[in-house]
């Protein structure tokens, strides 16, 4: 090499140390300064990397600091502008590490500010009034201090006659419909919904390279409760059902529910018997009319006991009413709530759950806070108001579309192209491959994985004219009555016209992207889900796939009271490609 100084070059860690290890005290030629005029570096900054020799030793053994393209210890670079209250959230999200205890992006924003207060308080520098705890200040303090979000997941073992299956079920089910002569408005799914009144982790944030992640509720991990409610196929939902664990005494909640309790806060006959005579048996068509009504539910252990007693099959009969089993571990492909609604209500649960949580933690506001210092949990009353809320929202359409997309419609509604993509696949497939199923459906089984509320299609990856987003969009909206060569251009024209009258959308696209929109291509941005949304009032969710077909990452663009509710599911790998 030249013996010369070469211009500033970087080093990573490992190199560093390949370089340290060539000095030899005692060699002629190996010395520092022999060495640093080899590989052209200054003596000084080589004698400065001997003296940290350690620390880089120690950096290259930590794989939450150390990559194939690390080249500085931390502590290097400008120092942080709020260094106080980074120190104490990071402490603050060790500890509840350490405790098993959920951390989410909200709850670190809402602790920084909350110690922003603190130190203000405490005479603390007046800048610290401009600090913001922004999405931005999140995203850059998790890569500072090496931090991800982390799940768990559980597997089951798809049946190997899984279309065989299905194709039964929904065969014995239309010809039961056929031969009671049931109506839509006496076809009932109903399915118990388990939620503690702390939402259950499914992540946390914690440090790369974490082997092992702890989750475990708060001191309040006892309180739960079991939702259950009943939807008819003509879009109805029936009186829902609360039963809370640990309690003697019922609770006070809204009058529009039906409520028990019991010491698990688990069903058993008791209460599934209790919930038939309460909320179905009530009703017009089984009280006076006897119509014939059928009743589909999951193979939970209760309820297949249930099923498999003649006595109570019998009693029931004499009223009209008969039973279905929906097949083990199929609810995901064949139960109406738990493909299409059941979503929904974690989403709602979880949403009034955070906004309750960044009261709670306001420490100006004693009411959420019990005399020690720690924050309550939510009220039975307060509970029964969020259940209701979701009720209420939902729509005849949509639940009478959960119905369809599983095939559970008399026989002359069935409708192959109106099933949801994964069903839809078994049924239409004459030689259905379960391999390559799996790998794009797997984890509705594997995972208990809802669709939301209506359409879902795949949005493949890389994107081309034919397999982009919009022509999922064209398809999950259900715009199938124009042909997509008609409904590209005039769709394309008015996002382009949408992102280009908008103040802040224009900034973000260029030329390149605006030649992509002119040309029907999806630019790969989010700007066209913010247009599509807003312009035809759909809610949109778009879920992210990894290459084993679990869920990464989702995303809702939501509008006020939707006309639509469209599912996109995006790979987040196709064809070997990494977005």
């Amino acid at each position: 090499m030249d013996a010369t100084i070469s211009s500033r070059k970087n080093y990573t860690i490992k190199q560093k140390l390949d370089i340290l290890n060539e000095i030899r005290i005692d060699e002629p030629g190996k010395t520092c300064r022999a060495i640093a005029k080899l590989h052209g570096i200054n003596e000084s900054v080589l004698r400065g990397w001997k003296n940290k020799k350690d620390n880089l030793l120690n950096a290259l053994m930590d794989p939450n600091i150390c990559t194939r393209k690390s080249r500085r210890l931390a502590g290097g670079g400008r120092q942080l502008e709020y260094n106080e209250i980074e120190n104490k959230v990071l402490q603050w999200v060790l500890l509840r590490n350490q405790k098993g205890i959920r951390v989410k992006d909200k709850y670190i924003q809402l602790k920084a500010l909350s110690f922003r207060n603190e130190i203000m308080a405490h005479g603390g520098n007046d800048d610290l009034k401009n600090f913001q705890a922004s999405p931005g200040w999140v995203e850059r303090f998790k890569k500072r201090n090496h931090l991800i979000s982390r799940r768990f997941t559980t597997a089951k073992k798809i049946p190997d006659n899984l279309n065989e299956i299905c194709r039964s079920f929904i065969q014995s089910f239309h010809n039961t419909v056929a031969k009671l002569n049931v109506k839509s408005e006496n076809i009932i799914n109903f399915d118990e919904v388990p939620r503690y009144f702390e939402c259950e982790p499914r992540s946390t944030i914690t440090t790369k390279g974490t082997r092992e992640v702890l989750l475990r509720k708060s001191s309040t991990s006892h309180k739960r409760f079991t939702f259950t409610y009943a939807i008819t196929g003509a879009g109805k939902v029936l009186k829902p059902h609360l039963l809370f664990s640990g309690l003697v005494n019922k609770p006070n909640v809204d009058n529009k529910c039906l409520v028990d309790v019991n010491r698990t806060g688990m069903w058993n006959e008791r209460i599934l018997i209790n919930f038939i005579t309460d909320a179905i048996m009530t009703r017009r068509q089984s009280a006076f009319d006897r119509e014939p009504v059928l009743i589909l539910f999951d193979s939970y252990g209760t309820h297949v006991k249930f099923v498999e007693s003649e006595k109570e099959i019998q009693k029931y009969a004499k009223y009209n009413i008969h039973f279905m089993l929906i097949p083990p571990n199929m609810t995901g492909l064949l139960q109406p709530e738990d493909v299409s609604l059941n979503r929904g209500f974690q989403q709602h649960y979880a949403t009034n759950y955070d906004k309750y949580l960044a009261d709670a933690l306001e420490e100006d506001n004693p009411h959420f806070r019990t005399k020690a210092g720690n924050i309550k949990s939510p009220n039975y009353s307060l509970v029964s108001k969020w259940i209701l809320e979701w009720i209420e929202s939902l729509s005849h359409e949509s639940v009478q579309k959960a119905f369809k997309v599983c095939g559970l419609v008399p026989r002359d509604e069935f409708d192959i192209y109106k099933l949801h993509d994964p069903l839809r696949i078994i049924f239409e497939d004459s030689e259905f491959n379960l391999v390559e199923w799996e790998k794009s459906y797997g984890q509705l089984l594997e995972q208990n994985y809802n669709f939301f509320l209506d359409t879902c299609t795949d949005w493949h990856w890389p994107l081309n004219s034919r397999t982009s987003f919009f022509h999922c969009i064209w398809k999950a909206s259900n715009e199938n009555s124009k042909p997509f060569e008609i409904w590209l251009p005039e769709c394309t024209c008015k996002v382009l016209r949408f992102i280009i009258d908008d103040a802040y959308s224009k900034e973000l696209l260029d030329d390149a992207d605006k030649t992509c929109l002119q040309n029907g291509e999806s630019t790969g941005t989010n700007l066209e889900i913010f247009a599509i949304s807003t312009l035809n009032q759909w809610t949109i969710r778009v879920t992210t796939l990894d290459e084993d077909a679990c869920e990464v990452s989702s995303f809702n663009y939501e509008v006020a009271s939707p006309e639509k509710n469209i599912h996109i599911v995006k790979h987040k790998e196709y064809y070997g490609l990494e977005l």
